[in-house]
C-alpha cells in the first residue's frame, strides 16, 4: 500500500505538535502506518527536497557525509520517473560508482523503488533502467565526456562533480551536454545554425527595421544560437 499526500499535507502534518502527529498515526492500519515511514518527502530536511516553483536549471546539494544526498537523489529521479516517460542521465566520477552508489546502493534507485512498492527493471548490461511508465535513466561516468555528447534527457542527476576526471568536458554552465533541448515534448533549442549577416546594401534604408534585426541577431549570438 503507499500514501498520495501533496507536499501542503505534509507541510501541515510535519507542523503539528508531537502529540498531535502520535494521535495522527495512532489512528492509521498498520500498513499506513508502514507506507507513512517509507514516505521520505514526510521526514526529509528541507535542503533534502526538491526546490519549490518552476524556472529553476540546477539543484546543488553541497554538503558532508550523512546529510543524505544520495537518498535525495534517488528520491527525486523515482518521483520524476513515476509520472510519465522520461529521460534521465544519471552521472557520477565512474560507472562502477553510478551503479554501486546511485542505483544498487543501500540509499540508491532501487532501493527506494521497492519501498515505494514501484517495480524498475534493472539491466545492467545495458546499464539502463525502466520504470512502468515508460521512463529510462541511463548511466553516464564522468571519465568520458564523450560519452554525454548526442543522448538526449529530460533531467540528469549528477553525483561528486568533483570527483569527475573530464568535469570541464562534460558539464558547462550547469548543463549536461546533448543534442539538443526539449520542454513539454517540443524542441526548444538545437545545434548552432550558421551565421547570418547583418542587413545591409539596398535601395531603401529602414533605419528602425534595420535595428531591430541587428538587435534580434544580436540576441541569438549571445545565446550561442547561430554563430557569430
Amino acid at each position: 500500500m503507499s500514501l498520495s499526500l501533496s507536499r501542503a499535507q505534509v507541510r501541515r502534518f510535519r507542523e503539528l505538535s508531537a502529540d498531535e502527529q502520535r494521535a495522527v498515526i495512532e489512528g492509521m492500519t498498520p500498513s499506513q502506518m508502514l507506507a507513512l515511514d517509507a514516505m521520505f518527502e514526510m521526514w526529509a530536511n528541507d535542503g533534502q527536497e526538491m526546490p519549490d516553483g518552476e524556472g529553476w536549471r540546477v539543484w546543488l546539494m553541497l554538503a558532508g557525509r550523512g546529510f543524505g544526498k544520495t537518498r535525495a537523489g534517488a528520491e527525486w529521479v523515482n518521483q520524476l520517473a513515476a509520472k510519465r516517460g522520461l529521460r534521465i542521465a544519471l552521472a557520477a566520477a565512474s560507472i562502477d560508482e553510478a551503479r554501486a552508489i546511485m542505483v544498487e546502493g543501500a540509499s540508491g534507485i532501487l532501493s527506494v523503488a521497492r519501498s515505494r512498492n514501484v517495480k524498475v527493471k534493472w539491466e545492467p548490461s545495458c546499464k539502463r533502467l525502466t520504470w512502468p511508465s515508460g521512463s529510462i535513466a541511463e548511466l553516464y561516468s564522468g571519465d568520458s565526456a564523450e560519452g554525454l555528447r548526442g543522448p538526449e534527457h529530460h533531467f540528469a542527476w549528477c553525483d561528486e562533480l568533483a570527483k569527475w576526471r573530464q568535469a570541464k568536458g562534460a558539464w558547462v554552465v550547469g548543463t549536461v551536454k546533448g543534442a539538443k533541448l526539449e520542454l513539454a515534448g517540443a524542441q526548444v533549442v538545437g545545434a548552432r545554425l550558421a551565421a547570418v549577416a547583418d542587413p545591409g546594401g539596398g535601395a531603401t534604408i529602414d533605419a528602425e527595421a534595420r535595428a531591430a534585426i541587428a538587435a534580434i541577431l544580436d540576441r541569438l549570438r549571445q545565446h550561442g544560437l547561430i554563430a557569430t
